[in-house]
């Protein structure tokens, strides 16, 4: 989907009279790998050496943050809830990020994330588990516009119902929404080293570990002093009175920014992880 190579190659198969999915053998490490740190004497996560601790090499690390922003978007599309850091592997050499154990997506869930309807077990989740990608590529931005969700849809297995199918095409509606008010909140990355959030400032790297109650806060903030600005702009939409396009414009990225800000409310109060980059790190 979308040309993305963060799944491995899959087929349906049987074995011992049950069907399910064979899977191939992916290099790397999974994002759950521990190693030992000379510098604390206690163990950290493998991935924080590679992303974090070691500089330079930024072309292989471009690989790695765009196929973990990827596979967030995959997995939203795909209601994956099950995206453990045992579940998705990463080859620090070749830069290719890859997702296993993809049984439990797909499911008729029609929404992005939303909490557990077992008490017994409210620490689930519905959906996947970073909810909205925080982050987004710019060649992921620019296929998803072109997607047909009812194209797509009806190009799935007969093994897949309509209701499978029409809760996919929901939230494929959804993200590519989503996409938009990225664009909007300049939130679309070309290029991971030098990419700053234009609300919080913060480099890629600082940005996708924040707690997204920082985040709300700060385009809360920003979005009222946004509205003072554009105060007879909103007057004149709110009377139906006729805008330019210029003035349309403002208006409709206004718009898009606050639908931005309420996907993030989403994930603050339902994601179980920051971002998959956080998952890999932590």
């Amino acid at each position: 989907m979308l040309s993305m190579d963060v799944m491995p190659d899959m087929s349906f198969c049987e074995h011992d009279h049950q069907i399910g999915l064979e899977m191939e053998l992916v290099s790397g490490s999974s994002a759950k790998t521990r190693i030992p740190s000379t510098a604390t004497q206690r163990e950290k996560k493998l991935g924080y050496q590679e992303l974090v601790d070691k500089q330079g090499n930024w072309n292989t690390k471009n690989k790695i943050f765009n196929g973990l922003a990827d596979l967030e978007l995959l997995d939203a599309i795909c209601a994956q809830p099950d995206r453990h850091d045992d579940n998705f592997f990463i080859d620090y050499k070749t830069g290719r990020v890859v997702g296993i154990d993809n049984d439990t997506c797909l499911y008729p869930f029609r929404d992005i994330i939303a909490p557990s309807a077992d008490n017994k077990y409210a620490e689930w989740r519905k959906g996947c588990r970073v909810g909205y990608p925080r982050l987004m590529t710019s060649k992921s931005y620019d296929r998803l516009q072109k997607l047909d969700a009812e194209l797509l849809c009806e190009s799935l297995p007969a093994c897949f119902g309509l209701t499978v199918k029409n809760a996919l095409k929901e939230r494929i509606i959804l993200i590519q929404q989503h996409s938009r008010a990225l664009f909007c909140g300049g939130r679309i990355v070309d290029d991971w080293q030098t990419w700053r959030d234009p609300t919080t400032k913060e480099p890629a790297t600082m940005f996708l570990t924040l707690s997204m109650e920082d985040i709300v806060k700060k385009e809360r903030m920003a979005l009222k002093e946004e509205a003072i600005r554009i105060q007879p702009l909103l007057s004149k939409y709110n009377s139906n009175e006729k805008l330019s396009d210029s003035e349309s414009s403002i208006v409709r990225g206004y718009m898009l920014r606050n639908k931005l800000l309420s996907n993030d409310e989403v994930n603050q109060r339902h994601a179980i992880s920051r971002s998959y980059f956080s998952t890999a790190i932590f």
